[in-house]
């Protein structure tokens, strides 16, 4: 893949880590405060498992581009 095409995707993955990172805090947060009160967290905690598995699959992403420009600048 073209060097410039794997810094663009990359430069986008990354910005979708700093979203990840607000998502999995306040999600966080929303089990936190459930829970103090006594409520259902259910929900939150369900919500929290997919947001940490979106981060996780976007960190890989970023982890791989980064080989592929490494190998890509060789």
């Amino acid at each position: 893949m073209e060097r410039a095409l794997i810094q663009q995707q990359l430069d986008r993955v990354e910005s979708y880590l700093l979203i990840d990172a607000r998502r999995v805090n306040e999600q966080r947060k929303r089990v936190i405060n459930l829970e103090s009160v006594g409520g259902d967290a259910a929900l939150a905690r369900e919500q929290l498992s997919q947001a940490e598995e979106i981060q996780a699959a976007h960190v890989a992403d970023v982890e791989r581009l980064r080989r592929e420009l490494m190998e890509a600048t060789e």
